[in-house]
């Protein structure tokens, strides 16, 4: 809950007791109590450059390049668009401030092809993003993104298809990022096969297939 509140200094002092009263009690669960702590610990260390980062603008507001940083720390960092929201300004690249109030908005309320559009701009950030913790934000975004529009998208197409293939590579590189113990929320995952065209018993109910 802690860590979910974004407070990872708190989290990781919990994560610290439990890890203890895991060791005393012979635990199996000691492995997923460390990757807990390292990531609580990441989370901790990125708010504190938030933090500094936020200071420093406060004195330097027109600093373009460091409001960037402080948005996609926020963004990527600790998956927070609505924080990153805050420090937008009309001096900051167009699309950096078209997408991230997008991100803002529940997943529900995207509309299928802005769904592909800021599912595409997340993925065209995975080279660039530097840690584990930001690597995770972007395929968890991408992948949640693509599999809505690829599921509203009834006529399908080349959109359709490129949306495929990004999938395929999220989740290739979920496989990598989980392999190294970072936790994935909402991993991309195929809910069914539309490839066979024998479609006889799906029938499509609103947003959902049944």
């Amino acid at each position: 809950a802690q860590a979910t509140a974004q407070r990872g200094a708190d989290a990781l002092t919990t994560y610290r007791k439990a890890l203890s009263a895991a060791i005393i009690a012979n635990s199996p669960r000691r492995k997923e109590i460390l990757g807990r702590i390292k990531s609580a610990n990441a989370q901790a260390l990125q708010q504190r450059e938030i933090e500094r980062l936020t200071r420093a603008l406060a004195g330097d507001p027109d600093n373009s390049k460091m409001r960037t940083a402080v948005v996609l720390l926020n963004l990527l960092e600790l998956d927070n668009p609505k924080q990153a929201a805050e420090f937008l300004n009309d001096d900051l690249d167009e699309n950096l401030r078209t997408y991230v109030l997008l991100a803002d908005k529940s997943i529900e309320d995207v509309q299928p092809e802005l769904c592909l559009e800021l599912g595409r701009w997340y993925w065209e950030m995975f080279p660039s993003a530097k840690t584990s913790r930001a690597k995770a934000t972007v395929l968890k975004r991408t992948g949640a993104y693509l599999q809505r529009f690829t599921l509203l998208d009834i006529e399908g197409g080349a959109n359709k298809l490129r949306a495929a293939l990004i999938l395929k590579d999220v989740d290739a590189e979920s496989v990598k990022l989980t392999s190294k113990g970072q936790t994935i929320a909402a991993k991309p995952g195929i809910i069914a096969d539309f490839e066979s065209p024998q479609m006889t018993g799906w029938t499509m109910t609103g947003t959902a297939f049944g």
